[in-house]
This record gives structure tokens, C-alpha cells and sequence, in this order.
């Protein structure tokens, strides 16, 4: 087996840490049919729509690996603007449709990317071009190109046509084509990504493999997507190698991620929800700290990750929403705000105008 090319798909890259759980929506009755058939079911609300899509696109694949008063502040957070967004002006996509798309995530792998299951594809609204705008959800074009005050606000404008060409810095394309390709090659391009079944034809561009399957060629035949390594397998990246395990330095294969207890350093990483203690240099569950508290090994931060640089690390300072922030530094905005044009914004909360 030779190794795939490694490909991004810019367009999604800020967004994609997210996915999650399986629920247990409750049951709700509804009124009986004319006929005396079954109740017909209660039509979703926002809010049951937004909880749902939390729990599946946050919460069962962050578990663990959060504190829980983060992912409690995060929930009620995301749910209020999920909800404000789906009645923001312009935008067409509706509660049923976000209860498509949590219900089609439900049974998909963590790390799969949701825009691009036919249920949760980008949706574009009417705002006409030059309107301001919160969300690309808005817009006819489906892209709100934002302002550098960092309030929230943009303008609809017209990105890049499908089969044209975009950057990692500059990913916005037509509605249900994505920027695709090298970030560093000189030219990326704006086309229809798909996900492919297991043993079809792959590039890792346009024709992607599902979480648990990587894009490669065995033998000298065109590459396929086919079952990440398990364990013993040989490896070249962590990438090839199946949930749970990683591409061993030591060995060149692949190897199980360390359980509680079992020895750990920088090329032995242990599994989900668990930290290297730096001083048993053993597994063990993750605690949290508060800003400004030390961090590392299995001390994680209660928001946002543990700073780098000279010195003991340290957990940054949470920044509000609307307060100054500079992408490149160790700032941390709440979840989920993010820190856009010098500013922690969570997108729905500005009235633009």
C-alpha cells in the first residue's frame, strides 16, 4: 500500500472539530387522525430541533474530553443560536430540516462532516447580494463575507463559481461546492464533494472516504477507499490507523492508544478522555483547570487549550462576546463563540443592518 495524498477541505476547516451523540429524544403525543388512526405526530420545535443537533454534532464525540460545566454553558449557548438562526432574515432552512440532519448524523462516525450528507447541505437564503447579513444562510449566494470590526456583521456577496478557483484563506464557494485541494498548492478549486462507499473510487478531494476508511491504492491498482489499519498493521500517519490507535514511531505500525494506567510520552499517546500525567507519566482521566492554573498532561482547561511557550503552561483567559481578541494569540472565546475580524462573536446575537 502506498500512502494517499492528505487533502483538506478548506471551506469547513474552522468548523469541523464538532460532532456527536446518539439521544434519546422524548416522545410527544399529538392529536388522533379524523379517521381514529394514530396520533399524528407533535411538528419539532427550534429548540427540540437545536437540542438535538447539539447532542449529535457536540456532545457525543466531545464527552470526556470536556469539562462538564463547559459543555452545560456550551449547550444552552448553541441551542440559543441555532434557534436564532433558523429566524434570522432570509434564511429558508427551517426546524424540520435541522431534525433531518441531526436524525442522518446519528448513525455516522465522529469526525464525519455533516454539509456533506445530503440532509445537512448548505442552504442558501434571499438576501440579494450587498444586503447585510449575520450567516451565509441568509444569502442567495450563500456566503456572508464579514467585516473586520468583529461585530458579527457582513455583507452578501457572490463567492467563487463551482470549477473556480479559492484559497485556504479565501475558501467561499457556490452553494454545494466546497474550496478542495492542497492549502498550500497555488491553486485550490470550488467543486461538489461527495462521500464515497467503502471500496469505491477516491481521490481525497472531490470523492472523500467516511471516518474508519482511508483513500489508498494496494497494489498499484487506483485508490479506493478502504478500512483504516487495526493494530499491527504498517503505517506511515496516525491518519491510517483505525479509531483508538495510532502510527507508532517505535514500530511503524499501528498501535492501541494507552489505557488508564498503562505508561505514556510524547510518541505513546493515551486514549479519548485520558492524559499523560506528567508525573507517574502514566494514563489517567482528565481533570480541569481555570484560567490562568497550570496545565498539561492530563490537566486540561476548563475552556479553550492549554497555552504553549516559554515557562509553565497555563490555561488562557476566556474572552466574552463583543470583547477584542487576536486569532493568532492563545485567546479563548466562549463556546462557541470564535474570534472573527479582532472579536469573540457568537454569529446570531448582532442586529446588522
Amino acid at each position: 500500500m502506498r500512502r494517499s495524498k492528505r487533502t483538506y477541505v478548506a471551506h469547513l476547516l474552522a468548523a469541523a472539530a464538532l460532532v456527536a451523540c446518539s439521544s434519546d429524544r422524548p416522545s410527544s403525543g399529538g392529536e388522533p387522525e379524523p379517521d381514529g388512526g394514530a396520533p399524528a405526530p407533535a411538528p419539532v420545535t427550534a429548540e427540540a430541533a437545536c437540542e438535538h443537533q447539539f447532542r449529535v454534532r457536540v456532545e457525543r464525540c466531545t464527552k470526556g474530553n470536556l469539562a462538564p460545566a463547559t459543555m452545560a454553558s456550551a449547550r444552552t449557548r448553541y441551542v440559543a443560536d441555532c434557534v436564532t438562526a433558523l429566524g434570522l432574515p432570509g434564511s429558508t432552512r427551517t426546524a424540520d430540516e435541522v431534525e433531518a440532519c441531526a436524525s442522518a448524523l446519528e448513525p455516522e462516525e465522529c469526525g464525519v462532516v455533516a454539509e456533506l450528507l445530503p440532509a445537512c447541505a448548505p442552504k442558501s437564503g434571499t438576501l440579494a447580494t450587498n444586503t447585510a447579513c449575520n450567516v451565509g444562510a441568509q444569502c442567495a449566494s450563500g456566503n456572508c463575507e464579514l467585516r473586520a470590526e468583529g461585530k458579527g456583521c457582513g455583507v452578501c456577496k457572490d463567492p467563487a463559481a463551482e470549477g473556480e478557483g479559492c484559497s485556504a484563506e479565501n475558501p467561499a464557494c457556490a452553494v454545494g461546492t466546497f474550496c478542495v485541494g492542497e492549502p498550500n498548492a497555488s491553486r485550490m478549486t470550488c467543486k461538489r464533494v461527495s462521500y464515497v462507499a467503502a471500496g469505491a473510487s477516491c481521490n481525497g478531494f472531490d470523492a472523500q472516504c467516511r471516518p474508519g476508511f482511508i483513500c489508498a491504492a494496494v497494489d498499484g491498482a487506483p485508490p479506493v477507499c478502504i478500512q483504516a489499519l487495526d493494530v499491527g498493521k504498517e503505517c506511515r500517519d496516525d491518519a491510517h490507523c483505525a479509531k483508538g490507535t495510532y502510527c507508532s514511531q517505535r514500530s511503524a505500525q499501528c498501535t492501541k492508544r494507552g489505557a488508564a494506567g498503562d505508561a505514556c510520552d510524547a510518541t505513546q499517546p493515551c486514549g479519548d478522555g485520558l492524559g499523560c500525567d506528567r508525573e507517574s507519566q502514566t494514563c489517567a482521566a482528565l481533570t480541569f483547570a481555570e484560567p490562568g492554573e497550570s496545565c498539561g498532561g492530563s490537566v486540561a482547561c476548563r475552556e479553550g487549550v492549554c497555552g504553549q511557550g516559554t515557562g509553565a503552561p497555563r490555561c488562557a483567559p476566556i474572552v466574552e462576546d463583543g470583547a477584542g481578541c487576536l486569532a493568532a494569540a492563545h485567546m479563548t472565546c466562549r463556546a462557541p463563540a470564535v474570534c472573527v475580524g479582532g472579536g469573540c462573536v457568537m454569529p446570531t446575537t448582532a442586529t446588522c443592518q
